[in-house]
């Protein structure tokens, strides 16, 4: 049971993430969901490391790096 409860987990975030893309391209904001995310979280608050990031956005630190 635990592997489709991560199975839903996921393809939930993947449509969340392409609906919020949408909704940004919609009302002509030129960024990728993951910088939307990254510039919700650094707005609310300042001076976060790379690891608060990516544990507040839910994006790979990786990514949280390159972005």
């Amino acid at each position: 049971m635990e592997t489709r409860g991560g199975f839903y987990i996921t393809q939930i975030k993947q449509r969340q993430e392409r609906i919020f893309e949408r909704l940004l391209r919609e009302n002509g904001i030129e960024i990728s969901g993951g910088q939307g995310r990254i510039l919700f979280v650094l707005w609310k608050n300042d001076h976060l490391t790379i690891s608060e990031i990516s544990r507040e956005t839910s994006l790979a630190k990786n990514t949280v790096s390159i972005i």
